[in-house]
């Protein structure tokens, strides 16, 4: 059990504002890569622990994409970086859409086999490819920086003993 969840919300919220800035950063690294790696790794952890502390949790279901482990060629996901480096359309192949528990895509990560960043135009992280170790050879997904955000927010400003609402005019 977590005596006090305060302390491991602030750091998703933290998580949350650094991933934020890596969306239009212009510069990447490996060591970029590293932190992005341990920021969602170690928020996804903390998720996932304050979920099995308490029955309540904010979101249920995140939406994602799949796609089945054997391309069009016959490569697996274990080719993954491969796959995006030669030019293939990996991306574009995980058209299926998908709707994932919160809990499952936090597993995803925490056992990830494949954790590639996937860059925009400019340099700036747009999303995550993801396949846990079990999953490798049923599916690859393609998480947008913005869900992981999103989600990361959402636990982190949860408190349900306060009522947050807005009043709207008519």
């Amino acid at each position: 059990m977590i005596a006090e969840s305060e302390y491991w919300k602030d750091d998703l919220l933290r998580y949350a504002d650094y991933l934020e800035q890596r969306r239009s950063a212009r510069r990447w690294t490996e060591r970029t890569t590293a932190r992005v790696e341990k920021a969602i790794m170690v928020g996804c952890f903390v998720i996932r622990r304050l979920h099995e502390s308490r029955d309540a949790f904010p979101i249920r279901r995140c939406g994602g994409a799949s796609t089945r482990s054997n391309t069009e060629d016959g490569r697996t996901h274990s080719h993954a970086p491969e796959l995006v480096e030669t030019g293939s359309t990996l991306c574009a192949s995980l058209a299926s859409a998908k709707t994932l528990a919160v809990i499952d895509l936090c597993n995803q990560f925490i056992h990830s086999y494949v954790f590639m960043p996937v860059l925009n135009s400019r340099g700036g992280l747009h999303a995550l490819l993801v396949a846990s170790d079990s999953a490798r050879t049923k599916a690859l997904y393609e998480v947008s920086i913005e869900a992981i955000v999103r989600i990361f927010r959402r636990a982190g400003n949860d408190y349900p003993d306060t009522v947050h609402s807005t009043l709207t005019r008519h």
